[in-house]
């Protein structure tokens, strides 16, 4: 991954960074909405919208394996307003269930989905 493609990666995971949307990761790195979505094309990145919800999946899946905390708190921390959204994010892009998330694998191939979707992205 770039340098620029690791800035708008971690920028997306800062940890309490609270990125609701695309246009707010945008403003919080001082640039356009179309700025940002030409960076991550130039970044080899997914979509910023896409990128967020990764960042979001990723979370949830290590969260949820060492806290003790319900869906709907999971979610509300995550900027969902509702452990359905959650689960939406979750079937659409990782194919996962919201349950799930608490088996000792689900995070490794989470990881695994995601670092595919990159090399994808590469080629």
């Amino acid at each position: 991954m770039s340098a620029a493609g690791r800035l708008l990666f971690g920028e997306a995971l800062r940890p309490g960074a609270g990125v609701p949307d695309a246009s707010a990761l945008a403003l919080r790195l001082n640039v356009s909405y179309r700025t940002l979505v030409r960076r991550c094309e130039e970044a080899r990145l997914p979509t910023p919208a896409t990128l967020i919800a990764w960042s979001r999946i990723l979370t949830a899946g290590y969260v949820a394996r060492i806290a003790a905390c319900t869906n709907e708190s999971l979610a509300r921390q995550l900027g969902y307003v509702s452990s359905r959204a959650l689960r939406a994010i979750l079937q659409r892009y990782a194919g996962v269930s919201l349950s799930s998330l608490r088996e000792p694998d689900t995070f490794p191939r989470l990881y695994r989905a995601f670092i595919t979707m990159l090399r994808e992205l590469e080629n």
